[in-house]
């Protein structure tokens, strides 16, 4: 399995921008502290598997992440909807929700692995 730099960059950037919002409240201090803490983890997980990844197979960390971030929007989901009491909202958020997880089988039937 190939997995391009770019890509990691991306997702990085990603998460990035989400956590935008945590800077702009008052818990900007303590936020900034566990976002460095998180990224270096994150460097630290990339280096290792980087480097037992020529002796060891790693084919199956994709589909954990892709599992945890799955989960990660479940959840935020979940208290979202939990939160609101605007049920045309909260049907859209589902239905987006949902949607997403379309895309991702459709790209699974489209897109087939090469073993």
């Amino acid at each position: 399995m190939r997995i391009e730099v770019k890509t990691g960059y991306n997702l990085k950037l990603t998460v990035r921008y989400q956590e935008k919002r945590y800077f702009d409240s008052h818990w900007r201090g303590n936020m900034l502290t566990w976002i460095i803490v998180s990224g270096l983890t994150s460097l630290i997980g990339g280096l290792l598997v980087y480097g037992i990844s020529g002796t060891v197979n790693v084919d199956f960390l994709v589909p954990f992440a892709a599992g945890n971030f799955l989960y990660i929007g479940a959840a935020d989901l979940i208290l979202e909807i939990k939160k609101s009491s605007d049920v045309r909202g909260n049907v859209s958020t589902f239905v987006a929700f949902f949607c997403g997880l379309a895309v991702l089988l459709a790209m699974r039937f489209c897109f087939p692995h090469g073993h």
